[in-house]
């Protein structure tokens, strides 16, 4: 399974037939280039996105394998798909849960993109200890978080 979730990332998308997913788009005033480097650089994640508690700190690229902290959750990852400055997805696990987390941006206008977050889950189990409205809340927060930081407002 773990290949065939590669390939769809790869391809930008999700598992379809995954138990738990959720897609969110938001319009932010900030040109997609600087959206982009918020994406990219792991090691700022933290001081934007109160969600996420730690990271291993680095610059993603095609293949590159990051960890990230969210809530309690250490999470292994790896870029499957890098098209600067359109579309950044990686498949990510946690002992028997996998998972692919897509990012698409799209130039609205000069100074406005369009960015939407995509997020399959699967797993034996996992709908006993995570459910759709979590993934839903975690989506929209990371958007609310990335909108404020690359509109330079507070959150």
């Amino acid at each position: 399974m773990p290949s065939q979730l590669a390939q769809l990332a790869r391809q930008g998308k999700i598992n379809q037939t995954a138990s738990i997913r959720d897609k969110q788009s938001i319009l932010i005033h900030a040109p997609i280039q600087t959206i982009w480097d918020l994406l990219v650089n792991t090691g700022q994640w933290a001081e934007w996105n109160t969600e996420i508690k730690k990271t291993s700190g680095e610059l993603l690229s095609e293949g590159s394998s990051f960890t990230w902290k969210s809530a309690h959750t250490t999470i292994k990852s790896t870029v499957r798909a890098f098209k600067s400055p359109y579309l950044l997805s990686w498949t990510g696990h946690v002992h028997w849960i996998k998972a692919i987390h897509v990012w698409s941006l799209e130039e609205s206008d000069e100074n406005e993109t369009i960015v939407t977050v995509e997020e399959s889950m699967q797993g034996l189990l996992l709908p006993f200890f995570f459910n759709h409205q979590k993934l839903h809340g975690s989506l929209v927060k990371w958007l609310d978080h990335l909108k404020a930081r690359a509109e330079k407002k507070p959150v």
